[in-house]
């Protein structure tokens, strides 16, 4: 004759002929960020046999028969997330089961950035999503080529705790906690991406392994992030630009005979003007210190007040006049003299200069001050803010024109970066619960 259990949690169950109803919660959790994960498909088997099968969502309470307590087998499916397959041993909750009491589980999910969502069919336009979670958002990116990136992304604050995710092919390949307070992602001329912290600075040596390795701040600003570009690995193009001066140089070197080219001069000649200036109304006891800084280094005593008081103001701009090798040709957008100087790239020499009036007017026109260069095609484009739309707009290097625009498509984008002819970016909509996304759009 079957012994028949009568059990009273919440609900009611009940146990017939040897079997016993099991009430289940499952906790879905992110394994490395220890944050909740809102749902995932749930399929549980008993000697291979589906009993549950349907979307969970984390925290409900799942009931299912099961004979003699044996094993089930849980798998779970979550967007984003590895699938993960787990085996249950009621034998260990056969206490907890006799008396009726829920089983609380928490199983932790692996993120790989794969997603599960349908796909939503229908006539509108929208920019690809190459990165998005519901647990992290990106805060900065470094492009390796078409198929593999480095990503710096977070939680909650980047302030907080952040990562390292080595991208490729869609898929996550490698996650690593940054072992501090990180800032942004730097790439060099030769392509080497470096994370900068608030304390240390950290060469990412092999990004397949997120190998972090220390360098000094100041010697990669000095030596290493001055130079633009290489031609035929001996001549080198750099420049000795600060952004507390209004004038910088251009110099070419060649390593064979460590000889020095001057390639062009750039000044803002009215911010320099307001720059030296500021020394003839400084107090009496700045000028004294400024004397003593002339004694001391050589260093023009206005350039000295100018440096550190006049470029505290909401007066100074930090001087911009880009330098681009396009084939072997420099390109030099000289923005004080409105000119686009074209010049060999082996000697330096002049071959062409044409005007430029893309920049006039910032304000008016919504011009946001840089210009990026395709490191694939090599098209340099420029683009323009107006009200929260971003449009870029693509120059002519033989005219100085514009000859093309792209909008796009979301408003207030972040962190532009072109490459291979599309424009990357990262974007989370306003008053959304999504976080961070990052997109990708081909240029037209």
């Amino acid at each position: 004759m079957p012994r028949f259990l009568i059990f009273i949690p919440i609900f009611i169950c009940c146990s017939f002929y040897g079997q016993n109803v099991i009430s289940l919660k499952f906790d879905l959790k992110d394994e490395l960020s220890g944050q909740d994960i809102e749902s995932a498909f749930v399929e549980i088997k008993r000697n291979k046999q589906t009993v549950y099968s349907a979307f969970y969502k984390s925290g409900d309470t799942i009931s299912v028969s099961s004979e003699l307590l044996e094993p089930l087998t849980v798998q779970l499916r979550s967007q984003g997330y590895k699938s993960k397959s787990e085996v249950i041993d009621l034998e260990n909750f056969e206490k907890e089961i006799r008396k009726g009491k829920l089983i609380s589980i928490t199983f932790n999910l692996i993120y790989d950035g794969q997603s599960m969502a349908p796909f939503d069919v229908n006539a509108q336009y929208k920019p690809s999503v190459i990165f998005g979670s519901d647990s992290l958002s990106v805060s900065d990116f470094a492009i390796i080529d078409s198929e593999t990136m480095v990503l710096l992304a977070y939680p909650k604050r980047l302030q907080k705790s952040s990562e390292l995710i080595f991208y490729r092919r869609d898929k996550i390949e490698l996650r690593k906690e940054v072992p501090g307070t990180a800032q942004e992602l730097i790439k060099d001329y030769q392509g080497k991406i470096y994370l900068k912290c608030v304390d240390r600075t950290y060469l990412i040596s092999e990004p397949h392994n997120l190998r972090l390795v220390p360098v000094d701040l100041k010697d990669l600003e000095s030596y290493v992030l001055p130079i633009l570009d290489t031609l035929d690995n001996n001549l080198v193009y750099f420049s000795n630009y600060s952004e507390w001066y209004p004038a910088f140089d251009y110099f070419m070197v060649n390593k064979i005979d460590t000889s020095y080219t001057t390639i062009r001069h750039i000044e803002d000649t009215e911010m320099m003007e307001h720059y030296r200036a500021e020394y003839k109304w400084a107090d009496v006891r700045t000028k004294l210190w400024a004397w003593d800084m002339e004694a001391a280094s050589g260093i023009d005593r206005e350039i000295w007040v100018g440096a550190n008081v006049f470029t505290n103001t909401i007066y100074y701009q930090k001087p911009y006049s880009p330098m681009f090798l396009r084939n072997d040709e420099l390109l030099v957008f000289d923005h004080y003299r409105n000119l686009l100087c074209r010049m060999d790239a082996y000697d330096c020499r002049a071959i062409d200069s044409v005007s430029i009036d893309y920049h006039h007017d910032a304000r008016k026109s919504g011009w946001e001050g840089e210009l990026i260069q395709d490191p694939v095609t090599k098209k340099i484009y420029t683009y323009y803010d107006y009200v929260g739309n971003t449009t870029l707009k693509e120059i002519d290097p033989r005219t100085g024109e514009i000859v093309g625009s792209f909008k796009l498509f979301y408003r207030y984008t972040e962190n532009i970066h072109i490459y291979d002819g599309k424009v990357y970016y990262i974007y989370r909509p306003f008053e959304s619960m999504q976080k961070k996304y990052l997109y990708a759009e081909e240029i037209e």
